[in-house]
């Protein structure tokens, strides 16, 4: 019996297709698509809401379609591969101008993530197809998560890379304590460390909470060791080569981003050091939570109760607890579990550990919603995973005795674990100001008038220019620069800003040499942003632009000036 079992599992962790998974993909990529659509039908720039939606998709356009193009344009902040994953898609105008270049990666990314989230469930719970349905189910109820993956932000990618490095982990686990307990790495586990590494890689490229994992995967093979050492003397105490290489493979993302950092900026820690880094970016609001745990964790558990509502967190809870309780006697499942769960937190514990360190700023913002609250989507997977471990409990505790009864009381929990997600998604509709994703005051486009006239001033500049060819100086922040950009429908090469190499060097302090137009911000109290300086003195000297371009356009916080 337990051959056939082992069996079984070998089969379903090497498999790579099945009909499930294949529906839960389906199912996904319909409902984000519809998601998509619907918006779309509301306002044509609902996918664009984000202010980071739209740098996304400019720098991802930059790197082929610029004055001065090649992969330098990705910068040396944002770290570089959900760029990259968007580049295939920016090419094409249509998606490139209605952001849907964003929906197709994000989309597919959400299909992948609960697709694997059935697998994660499956693995975890002998197999059940019941648990792995539900999983991937309840990862997808929810108004955000869905939000998140359809526009082109760098959430929904990197939750696809982290469930996977996670489904990985959790397989090399369960494959050294209960299949190959010598520990002896054959050709399948080397393709199984080869994947693993790889995903990792991939997470640690998009996002910087995902720089725990490498470590993750060390935690792992020395958790294997350490259980089979309890029952084996005869264990293998060291990493092979194998292992230490596809170790040091998981690394090799953060390694590299150091690495392209100091050759583009000459400094290893542009990232966090330099003036369009988090740390610098967020101050002096980072200063409120640097170490300053408790203040950082109540502002977490806002946000999860705002995006998921209290039913949902409390069932996770319940479900952790009550599976730890009915495996308390058998160590391997229990420290299978634990581990999964420990994995799958990976990205909550590195938001808290950024926020104390003060490179990560979430907070409630006075008039209603949070800043930066999108980054608590990550722990959609987690509640997920907890949520199905209260049904898994209790289908364990009564599954022995075979009655209608017993039966019946797994449906009703089933019933009121679902009831809870669906009044949470019920609760939260995916409209402005409902949804935690769509909630955001600063960064969101319906709630900034700067924002909203930098998108007229685009529209303008498009109406304006009859040379296709002209150029185009940006003295305006960053952001609005790029979204002035993405709605003028011009190429992104027409454009002077910084990352143009000479032309924006000679145009800081001529912009006429090259510019045929300026577009200038007038004077706001704008403090972050690192051009601010540069905008100040020519709003200030005004007369000396005037001797050289007349002006074409003004709304109440940008002007276009034709030469």
């Amino acid at each position: 019996m337990l051959a056939y079992v082992k069996r079984s599992v070998s089969e379903f962790i090497n498999s790579e297709n099945c009909s499930q998974e294949l529906l839960v993909a389906i199912c996904a990529i319909v409902l984000c698509s519809s998601a998509a659509y619907l918006l779309l039908m509301r306002d044509q720039h609902s996918l664009l809401h984000y202010a980071d939606a739209v740098s996304h998709l400019v720098i991802s356009r930059s790197v082929f379609d610029s004055i001065n193009p090649g992969m330098g344009m990705l910068g040396g902040v944002w770290l570089p591969l959900g760029h990259l994953m968007l580049m295939p898609f920016v090419t094409s105008d249509f998606l490139f101008h209605t952001g849907l270049a964003g929906t197709i990666v994000s989309t597919l990314s959400i299909a992948v993530t609960a697709s694997t989230m059935l697998r994660i469930a499956k693995l975890q719970f002998n197999l059940s197809v019941m648990a792995g349905l539900i999983s991937a189910s309840l990862y997808m109820m929810n108004t955000s998560v869905i939000y998140m993956g359809v526009v082109p932000m760098q959430e929904a990618p990197f939750m696809m890379f982290f469930v996977l490095s996670a489904y990985y982990l959790q397989r090399i686990y369960y494959s050294r304590i209960h299949i190959d307990s010598n520990l002896v790495v054959n050709l399948k586990d080397q393709a199984l460390f080869v994947k693993c590494a790889l995903v990792i890689s991939a997470a640690t490229l998009i996002r910087y909470e995902g720089w725990l994992l490498p470590f993750a995967f060390i935690i792992v093979l020395k958790a294997a060791k350490f259980v089979l050492r309890t029952k084996n003397e005869m264990w293998r105490p060291r990493f092979g080569w194998f292992e230490s290489v596809c170790i040091f493979l998981s690394f090799s993302g953060i390694i590299f981003w150091f690495i392209w950092d100091f050759a583009y900026y000459r400094d290893s820690l542009y990232f966090a050091t330099g003036p369009y880094s988090p740390q610098i970016q967020n101050q002096p609001f980072s200063g409120y939570f640097h170490l300053n745990p408790v203040l950082v964790l109540s502002t977490l558990i806002g946000i999860s109760k705002a995006m998921y509502g209290i039913p949902v967190l409390i069932i996770a809870i319940f479900g952790i607890v009550s599976y730890i309780y009915i495996t308390r006697k058998d160590h391997r499942r229990l420290v299978f579990f634990l581990l999964t769960m420990v994995i799958l937190m990976i990205p909550l514990l590195s938001i808290f550990l950024s926020m104390i360190q003060g490179s990560a700023v979430i907070y409630p913002i006075k008039e209603g919603g949070w800043f930066n609250g999108r980054y608590l989507t990550t722990i959609s997977p987690l509640l997920a995973f907890c949520s199905v471990s209260l049904i898994m409990s209790v289908y364990e505790r009564v599954r022995s005795r075979k009655s209608i009864i017993t039966g019946a009381i797994s449906s009703v929990v089933i019933v009121i674990v679902l009831s809870f997600y669906i009044s949470t998604f019920i609760s939260n509709p995916l409209e402005i100001g409902r949804a935690t994703a769509l909630n955001d005051r600063f960064v969101l486009l319906p709630f900034s008038k700067q924002f909203q006239f930098a998108i007229d001033t685009g529209d303008a500049l498009r109406k304006l220019t009859s040379d296709k060819r002209a150029l185009i100086v940006l003295f305006t922040p960053s952001q609005n620069g790029q979204e002035i950009i993405l709605e003028s429908g011009l190429p992104v090469k027409n454009f002077i800003d910084v990352g143009s190499g000479s032309y924006w060097d000679i145009s800081k302090s001529a912009p006429w040499t090259y510019g045929s137009y300026l577009v200038i911000r007038k004077p706001m109290d704008i403090h972050r942003d690192p051009k601010n300086n540069l905008i100040d003195y020519w709003t200030q000297n005004q007369e000396i632009i005037m001797k050289h371009f007349n002006p074409a356009y003004e709304n109440p916080y940008f002007m276009v000036l034709k030469k």
